[in-house]
């Protein structure tokens, strides 16, 4: 959206200064008339009036759709096109060499930095160009049309250039701002893990061991392409998620009631309240919205079922139990590395999907080269 309404800030004053030039010299050329320091026909300067009465015309029109909120990169592309297209052939200006402004146009199409625009637009532009020359009487030598193709070479090639400097340097851009947000949204949820430690009583250890071991697991699945960060948020967000829990939750012994299931239920949509309008975060929202969903179809919010329950989802999911299960709570003694995973080799095929448990297997055993499990975990919360 920020993208389109620079576009039609770019556009409206494209076309208002290029009608501002053409009112300027209209007016030169009458003031020079009548202080007698040239000599023009009538119809010089009726030709002139038109010229910038189109031009004022076309920006009106611009504002227009603009107004009513049906912009089109095309059709500001056309209105250019159309403008310099009647000021070649009607030639009020009797400039001889009026024909180089079609090369011109390719270069300002591209500031607009639309792929299909700067194509579509560009090619018909030099398509013009041609026919203006195969018609022109001027162009009656070899020599003539071989630096009028020379003359179009130079434009194309600094249209070129203009249109991947600007895609270099709007990516750059692009990239600061969007590492600025996540460095923002991170230091914010960092500012409420010490709440969640004390409401909690647990240890914001838990995040680094997480994390960890989510990459670790994810290594397995060479085809999953996420990047440490996300992993990171993943990992802080799960954490900080608790924070909407009653802080009684965290020591009661007996099994919850049903509300304060619901309650604890609704940890997982805590990516999709904050990142709302974050396309960026899609995979972070995602893998805390299922990863409580079961590979058979059973879990919670939306039970979805094997192969369309996302992989990172699927392992957070499998990484928070084995976390939890090594884990001292109020109401229970926390089991051995060994125990735990037993428990989860039992619950592959229906709580999770049998690969995710082999890859955690792997990685638990890999750390040592041993086929002791519980020697390579790293340290739980503690």
């Amino acid at each position: 959206m920020q993208r389109v309404n620079d576009t039609r800030q770019l556009a409206n004053r494209i076309l208002f200064w290029m009608a501002v030039l053409v009112t300027a010299q209209f007016a030169v050329a009458y003031a020079m008339i009548a202080a007698g320091i040239v000599k023009h026909s009538g119809t010089y300067m009726v030709g002139l009036f038109i010229c910038t009465a189109v031009f004022w015309i076309a920006y009106v029109l611009q504002r227009r759709q603009i107004g009513e909120g049906g912009y089109s990169i095309h059709l500001t592309a056309f209105l250019c096109l159309s403008l310099i297209t009647f000021v070649g052939l009607y030639n009020p200006y009797r400039f001889d060499e009026i024909w180089v402004i079609f090369l011109l146009y390719p270069i300002g199409i591209s500031l607009f930095h639309d792929k299909s625009a700067f194509v579509v637009w560009g090619t018909l532009s030099y398509a013009l160009y041609g026919l203006l020359a195969i018609f022109d009487p001027s162009v009656s030598e070899a020599v003539d049309v071989y630096n009028r193709c020379f003359i179009a070479l130079a434009s194309l090639m600094l249209a070129c250039i203009a249109f991947a400097t600007l895609t270099q340097l709007k990516n750059s851009h692009g990239q600061v701002a969007e590492d600025r947000t996540r460095e923002y949204v991170i230091t914010m949820l960092q500012t409420l893990i010490p709440i969640v430690e004390r409401k909690s009583q647990s240890s914001s250890k838990e995040i680094e061991q997480m994390s960890r071991l989510m990459k670790r697991v994810l290594k397995e699945f060479p085809q999953e392409e996420i990047h440490d960060w996300e992993i990171k948020l993943i990992s802080i967000l799960h954490f900080v998620s608790r924070i909407k829990w009653p802080d009684y939750v965290f020591e009661k012994e007996e099994k919850l009631t049903d509300h304060e299931y619901k309650i604890v239920q609704e940890h997982c949509f805590i990516g999709g309240d904050l990142f709302k309008k974050g396309p960026d975060f899609d995979r972070v929202v995602k893998a805390l919205q299922y990863h409580h969903e079961r590979f058979d179809g059973t879990g919670y919010p939306y039970q979805l079922k094997g192969e369309s329950i996302p992989l990172v989802s699927q392992i957070l999911g499998i990484v928070e139990s084995f976390m939890a299960m090594t884990t001292s709570r109020a109401y229970r003694e926390a089991l051995t590395p060994e125990e735990a995973f037993e428990e989860i080799r039992a619950m592959a095929g229906s709580v999770y999907d049998g690969r995710i448990v082999e890859a955690l297997e792997k990685v638990l055993r890999i750390q040592t080269a041993s086929p002791n499990i519980s020697t390579g975990v790293p340290p739980m919360v503690g």
